[in-house]
């Protein structure tokens, strides 16, 4: 296996447990922030908990790729993440059928009909006559999505919609067979897929979090 590049930060120990309540969790927020994670509250409860047990030698996760370590008089949050490669998933024709993604080490569960018969996924979107094949990728360079207000790059709509960049290359993107972006589930959605109503040929496609299923 080959590793990224691992990252760190190491802080003293004996004045992070000296730090009580809302000081503490705001220092454990700031650090992970600093190395590109969002800790959350449970995030920052398992921490500030970790802290006042921990053994020299003991680690936790923490999120997505983040971690806590106790060394000697220093807490080590660091990251250290396997490269895993990605497995897009390609819908070839309008025929009902499902399948799974994997971006960024994050597995997605795909469906597909023309019915729309996918109430159980957590995002959704009809397709009015798709250029096929469509696939289901993660983002590369140079990507870019038609909107009301014009186009854009993905990489400043991932700014504004707040996505963490070690976060992003887990986020899903339907490209049909041009290389057109039309779906950005939860973030974006192209203005040019056509109307269903009037077209003849409708696929859904539905898609959730592996995980969440």
């Amino acid at each position: 296996m080959n590793w990224r590049k691992r990252e760190a930060i190491s802080l003293d120990f004996q004045k992070i447990t000296e730090l009580h309540g809302g000081v503490r969790g705001r220092t454990l927020r700031e650090v992970a922030r600093k190395l590109g994670y969002q800790l959350d509250a449970i995030g920052t409860s398992l921490a500030s908990d970790f802290i006042e047990s921990a053994q020299s030698g003991q680690q936790i996760d923490l999120t997505g790729g983040l971690r806590l370590r106790r060394d000697l008089n220093r807490l080590v949050f660091f990251t250290e993440v396997v490269n895993i490669a990605d497995r897009p998933l390609l819908i070839s024709n309008l025929q009902p059928g499902s399948g799974s993604a994997l971006l960024g080490g994050r597995e997605l569960l795909v469906k597909w009909s023309p019915e729309k018969s996918l109430d159980v996924m957590s995002q959704s979107l009809a397709l009015a006559s798709p250029r096929f094949p469509l696939t289901i990728r993660g983002r590369r360079p140079g990507d870019r999505i038609r909107l009301t207000v014009g186009t854009r790059k993905l990489k400043k709509l991932f700014l504004e919609a707040r996505i963490p960049e070690p976060e992003r290359c887990q986020v899903p993107l339907l490209v049909d067979g041009v290389g057109s972006v039309l779906w950005i589930p939860g973030v974006a959605e192209a203005t040019h897929h056509g109307k269903t109503g009037e077209a003849k040929n409708v696929l859904h496609i539905g898609i959730s979090d592996a995980k969440a299923v």
